[in-house]
């Protein structure tokens, strides 16, 4: 078969591999002039490692992508690194990974801390799933772990993530999300870009042809493939085919009511020096009035002799689609988080080599209660067409292994 995928992000590079393995011919579409998406990077010449634009790591229970890292002939590259995890909150850095970090936790009671564990705990291995896609995430948790220690763990983490849309979040959702989380996270040698690489030059190899071009009209490419795949943001595949689709009236208003999306952000810092001396990795910023949500100091997982000697540390944040924050550049955005980041730890202007500012438009789906009944398929109302987004990871939260397996599982689909 003739195969048309558009959207050069992780999904569509998979999903490109998978098929030419198959022996079909695939043109890929990325408008951009990069591949990758979220897993786009940058490299600096005193660098011998790339570096993602918005950070990244895996697990070890992402089966599906350490499959296809096998298959690539990157397992060499795969590492693990138990890392540190921690909560900023009223001033202070506070280790918060494991049983030992809780027993001491500042901010709980002795009882407290036996509660939460014990919640959390029941929290990680729910028995039946679907149950909890009908309730909210925030009122559940609020009850199970009590006003108090619900405001210092979790409302804010979800008020920077998902603003007004907070109280309407899925159980279900957040269950995954918690499951998902492991202490050792993996990372590639050399940075993700080997995978992106890898995947390219597989495609090209079996006869695939990578195309720089946005799809506007539907209608211009849809006689030249037996198969036309989108792996877009959901909102840009109804930009692009609402007018196709003008007579499938159900199909197009179904989509359209989990069409909303955040927009993630992220400003990546080089410093002179370590930044989160503790060695943390992962800081979830549980304080009031911060613009972003989380730092991760990258140099905390991966050596900083690969970035030059330089500490990596990223500022990362959400925003609905519509906020001026996303229209800011970058010495902007900077100076409204600098006093901000002195509030975490001591940073000068002189400690900072140089600064760049990121932004993904269709980064976070809003995943609300009763999401799954409008959990979209790959099938389309044209037999020719299918559509695979991050919109179709429920109730996991978005990641590299959901789209790999997806990806994997809509090659089979197409065939038939």
């Amino acid at each position: 078969m003739k195969v048309g995928i558009i959207g050069g992000g992780i999904s569509g590079l998979s999903l490109g591999y998978f098929l030419t393995k198959k022996g079909h011919q695939v043109f890929l579409f990325e408008k951009e002039k990069e591949l990758g998406g979220l897993l786009s990077f940058l490299k600096k010449k005193e660098w011998s490692w790339t570096l993602e634009k918005f950070f990244h790591h895996f697990f070890s229970s992402d089966k599906e992508l350490i499959e296809l890292l096998k298959n690539l002939n990157l397992k060499e590259k795969i590492f693990f690194k138990r890392v540190k995890t921690s909560l900023f909150l009223n001033g202070k850095i506070c280790q918060f990974d494991s049983p030992e970090s809780l027993l001491r936790f500042p901010f709980f009671s002795f009882f407290e801390k036996i509660k939460t564990g014990l919640i959390t705990f029941f929290l990680k291995y729910p028995p039946f799933f679907p149950f909890f896609g009908e309730k909210k995430a925030m009122e559940e948790l609020e009850k199970l772990y009590g006003k108090r220690v619900f405001s210092i763990l979790w409302k804010e983490l979800f008020l920077k993530k998902f603003g007004e849309e907070s109280q309407e979040i899925s159980l279900a959702w957040f269950l995954a999300r918690l499951k998902k989380r492991e202490t050792h996270l993996g990372y590639l040698k050399g940075g993700f870009s080997v995978l992106i690489e890898a995947l390219k030059k597989e495609i090209e190899k079996s006869g695939g042809i990578f195309l720089k071009k946005e799809i506007l009209d539907l209608r211009e490419i849809y006689s030249k493939f037996d198969r036309i795949i989108f792996t877009t943001p959901l909102p840009v595949f109804l930009k692009i085919t609402e007018k196709f689709f003008n007579k499938n009236k159900v199909f197009i208003d179904s989509l359209k009511k989990i069409q909303k999306m955040y927009a993630s952000y992220c400003l990546v810092l080089s410093l002179k020096r370590e930044f989160l001396k503790d060695g943390t990795y992962w800081l979830n910023i549980n304080e009031k009035n911060f613009p972003f949500v989380v730092l991760v100091e990258h140099t905390n997982m991966v050596p900083k002799l690969f970035y030059g000697n330089e500490t990596i540390l990223y500022v990362g944040g959400y925003a609905p689609l519509e906020s001026s924050f996303l229209k800011m550049d970058k010495k902007r955005v900077f100076e409204i988080f600098f006093p901000f980041l002195k509030k975490i730890s001591f940073l000068s202007r002189k400690d900072i080599i140089d600064y760049h500012f990121y932004k993904y438009p269709f980064a976070q789906p809003i995943i609300f209660c009763g999401y799954k009944k409008y959990l979209p398929s790959f099938f389309t109302p044209d037999p020719k067409i299918y559509f695979l987004s991050t919109h179709h990871i429920y109730p996991w939260d978005r990641g590299l292994n959901f789209s790999i397996k997806l990806a994997k599982k809509l090659s089979e689909i197409v065939e038939k």
